[in-house]
């Protein structure tokens, strides 16, 4: 009997993606409605399965305290960064981590700054941003901000990026000088030989000679 199996390989990678458009006003009371808020897309091009992911936000604000902050993936997960943190103080620029040492806090935040770990901050619900963990990344994803009251404050959201570290599937293989021969023994099910499992779902037991197809590294 023979067999051959293709074998994808993970490979581990990261990128930041950024936001493109001009800066969005945060109006007052813009929680409710259709669109609720001011509201950045993020595309992100490349195909991966992510197993972390940071959510930088730059904007200015008069009450930060005011302020809700979501991010929706291209599945439609949404996770809320922070709700009504920050009481008095101004604007937000934070890199949203789940690993971060400090949640977001009351600290005033200058609006000009670029994204940096001085101002890296867990969300205020511990592990939000795990959410995403598992999910396909490619696609546009949406950045949000609203202000539920109504106290005549005022500001824009002028940026917003995201940082994914994900895993991709190595390249198909292609042509002989990729193939390895292998041979073994069923043993039920499967046949083992160079570290290598095959399972065997047709057939029947005896000997076994197949192509195993690897990545050359």
């Amino acid at each position: 009997m023979s067999f051959s199996a293709v074998f994808s390989e993970a490979v581990a990678a990261s990128g930041q993606y950024n936001s493109t458009g001009s800066a969005q006003s945060i109006v007052d009371e813009s929680c409710t409605g259709t669109p609720s808020g001011a509201a950045m897309t993020v595309n992100v091009p490349t195909g991966g399965t992510i197993t972390d992911i940071d959510v930088g936000v730059r904007a200015t604000h008069t009450y930060r305290g005011a302020l809700d902050v979501f991010v929706t993936s291209p599945q439609g997960t949404t996770a809320t960064l922070a709700e009504g943190v920050g009481d008095g103080a101004v604007n937000m620029h934070a890199r949203f981590n789940d690993e971060a040492g400090t949640v977001i806090g009351g600290s005033t935040h200058p609006s000009t700054s670029s994204y940096d770990s001085t101002f890296n901050r867990r969300p205020e619900s511990a592990g939000a941003l795990a959410a995403f963990d598992g999910e396909e990344m490619a696609g546009n994803w949406t950045i949000r901000i609203c202000d539920f009251d109504a106290y005549g404050d005022s500001g824009q959201l002028l940026s917003a990026h995201l940082h994914i570290t994900y895993t991709a599937a190595a390249p198909a293989p292609t042509g002989s000088q990729q193939c390895a021969s292998l041979t073994g023994a069923w043993s039920g099910s499967t046949a083992t030989s160079g570290g290598i499992t095959v399972t065997r779902t047709l057939g029947t037991s005896g000997g076994a000679h197949g192509v195993v197809h690897r990545p050359i590294r």
